[in-house]
């Protein structure tokens, strides 16, 4: 390389008024870098004026009788890392205290740096303006380990373009080891702005974003964040203190929350928005604060507001709620959620992330129990199948429930009114009741329903096991309850059965053990028509033989009692009666149907009028023969019943031919047959 120097010197002075130099260098080369050539030029001259100095000046006292200007060029840096600038130009100048870089042009990677900057040496304050657009990721290996990972968070095409103003004020001259970190950082501010075009932020595209970025006493601040989607856009204000790692974020959004899904790191967490399919963007407008790497520190609070989209395929026209997470605690406050069936509310839903304890406060609805049984999941859909609401019931819900893997006991209280209801096969016109759950128990109560005309009121018991099943105990009564439409459900086709029944049943069993069923039960019966029935209507040809009719007669009542036990139900006694027939029934059946020790007796004309105080015991006494003879032992099953009749001396038929011929002569309107010739 080559070095010149000129200099201007009077005769009255030793030392020369004024020094140009130029430094060229072909080759330049350190331990850790290197540079293709190097050009530095300038003058040195005595001032005219110089400031007053002291010893806080230092070093810099030396050169303020002195002014000075300056330039160079520095080609090909190259060095350890991947560095590599292509050019550097740069000029100054020196006029005491100020010294002042009025150009700075570097061309590096796939960008540009270029400014200014100033140092008052008598204040010590340095001030900087620049611009910054190249990629960081070019530069990648030369950054801390702690920049590479803020770094790899962000993904561009084209380098965002970063502007601004920076001052700090510089340690004493006279400390020569300064602390940096403990002197100069808490005087830095700066006053800037960033642009970028298309960005990837942990996987979210982003088509723009823009924003004010100030620094200051040790604060950093974006206030005006504005980051564009093509459906919406986030508005973001940020704060955070560098020393403390407090920080706080103030955001409007309206773009779509799936769109985050790239940046979440639980697959559960990505399988929860994923149930989430918007129409239109909500709008989230919110706060939230915390510290930096203390995540039980956090806490946010947040206004939602979202119209037209589904979740688990569920329909949703509206939902508006304000949230709120304080101290691990999640808060949702006047809930409001519409459907097209009805519309549900909430005074507060409360959620402890440590305990993993719901909470529900007048949580109220009037929604189809089959969306949002659906909304929640397949297994719970699946459960209430059975269960259908006609209409959306109205149900008010207070208190908590354990949630996570395992037990999950609970204090909740459901207050229901269910509008039309269809469970299994069974209709109900209306329905009403109340449920409690508590620890391992579960009690439905206060039952009140439509049945068939009729009604019904019942409870039931459950107590949870380890083992997911459940001990069982419930009762219920019905009165009133029309036979006619019950059977037809009951049977899935038109029934001609009819009659009024009414009844209780009082059991005891373990849900996964079907021959576990203990307890009793009773009926009544008004008025019926059953010959219908396999199982009585079996008789209907043989007592048809009879006496023509008798196989037919309306039952003016009946009544049963049973006892259940391990799944059997036995009667003893289940009596039929009409004017002209009775029917007793006693043994034992299965809950598969079949019958066990089943015997009938059929005793006719016992109760009929017409015979009663005058030929009563005439026709009973006459009749006993044949009584003894109607009595029949059953087998098979309910819906294909077998019978044997018992004691049929086939020489006791004739004789009673005559009896029944005189009945029917007998009974009310019926004429006399004529004499034959």
């Amino acid at each position: 390389g080559t070095a010149e120097v000129y200099a201007m010197q009077l005769f009255t002075n030793a030392v020369p008024d004024s020094v140009d130099f130029s430094l060229s260098l072909g080759q330049l080369a350190t331990a850790k870098a290197s540079a293709q050539s190097v050009k530095f030029s300038g003058n040195l001259a005595r001032a005219g004026s110089s400031p007053e100095t002291d010893d806080r000046w230092a070093y810099w006292a030396g050169l303020s009788p002195y002014e000075a200007d300056f330039s160079g060029l520095v080609n090909g840096i190259t060095g350890e890392k991947g560095l590599a600038i292509s050019e550097v130009a740069f000029a100054g100048e020196w006029r005491s205290p100020l010294l002042a870089l009025s150009r700075l042009d570097a061309k590096l990677y796939d960008g540009s740096v270029s400014g200014s900057a100033e140092l008052d040496v008598a204040t010590r304050l340095a001030k900087v303006d620049g611009r910054v657009a190249f990629s960081l990721h070019r530069m990648f290996d030369l950054l801390t380990p702690k920049a590479q990972r803020w770094l790899n968070q962000y993904q561009w095409s084209e380098a965002p373009v970063v502007t601004g103003t920076a001052q700090a004020l510089m340690p004493e001259w006279t400390n020569t080891k300064p602390d940096w970190r403990v002197e100069v950082r808490p005087t830095l501010s700066l006053n800037g702005r960033v642009i970028s075009g298309p960005i990837r932020f942990r996987g979210i595209e982003i088509g723009s974003v823009q924003s004010r970025l100030v620094y200051s006493n040790l604060t950093w601040r974006l206030p005006n964040l504005v980051a564009r989607r093509p459906e919406g856009e986030v508005l973001l204000s940020l704060r955070s203190h560098t020393e403390t790692q407090d920080y706080q974020i103030e955001f409007l959004s309206s773009i779509d929350p799936q769109a985050v899904i790239p940046a979440l790191e639980k697959d559960e967490q990505k399988k929860g928005f994923g149930y989430f399919s918007f129409d239109k963007p909500p709008v989230i407008e919110g706060r939230i604060w915390g510290r930096w790497r203390e995540r039980e520190k956090t806490g946010f609070r947040a206004m939602v507001a979202a119209t037209n989209f589904t979740y688990r395929a569920q329909q949703v026209d509206s939902f508006t709620v304000g949230i709120s997470f304080v101290n691990g605690f999640l808060t949702m406050t006047n809930a409001l959620l519409k459907r097209p069936e009805g519309e549900a509310n909430a005074e507060a839903i409360g959620f402890d992330s440590q305990t993993k304890r719901l909470y529900l406060t007048n949580a109220v609805g009037r929604l189809e129990p089959m969306a949002v049984a659906r909304a929640i999941g397949s297994k719970t859909a699946d459960a209430i199948e059975p269960y259908r609401f006609l209409e959306p019931p109205l149900a008010r819900v207070n208190g908590w429930v354990q949630t996570g893997p395992g037990r999950n006991p609970a204090n909740l209280h459901f207050a229901v009114d269910g509008g039309p209801f269809r469970f299994s096969r069974f209709h109900s016109r209306d329905i009403n009741g109340e449920v409690f759950w508590r620890g391992q128990n579960m009690v439905l109560t206060n039952i009140v329903a439509e049945f068939y005309g009729g009604e019904m009121r019942g409870n039931l018991v459950s107590r949870f096991n380890l083992d997911r099943t459940a001990e069982l105990a419930f009762d219920l009564d019905t009165q009133q309850t029309e036979l006619t439409g019950l059977m037809t459900d009951i049977l899935g086709k038109p029934s001609e059965l009819s009659g009024i029944l009414e009844g209780s049943l009082d059991i005891s069993a373990h849900s996964n053990d079907w021959d576990s069923w203990n307890g009793t039960a009773s009926a009544t019966l008004k008025d019926g028509y059953l010959w219908e029935l396999p199982i009585i209507g079996i008789f209907a040809p043989v007592l048809d033989r009879l006496t023509p009719g008798l196989g037919a007669s309306t039952f003016s009542e009946g009544k049963a009692d049973f006892t259940i036990a391990d799944s059997l139900v036995t009667s003893r006694n289940l009596e039929l009666k009409s004017a002209l027939l009775s029917l007793q029934y006693k043994g034992v059946v299965d809950f598969e149907g079949h019958i066990r020790k089943g015997g009938v007796v059929a005793e006719a004309l016992r109760d009929t009028w017409v015979i009663g105080p005058v030929l009563g015991p005439i026709f009973n006494l006459a009749l006993s023969p044949i009584e003894r003879m109607l009595k029949f032992e059953l087998s098979g099953t309910l819906n294909r019943p077998k019978f044997e009749l018992k004691h049929i001396p086939k020489a006791l038929l004739v004789p009673f031919k005559l009896p029944f011929k005189v009945i029917d002569e007998l009974a009310p309107g019926a004429e006399p047959e004529g004499r034959g010739p």
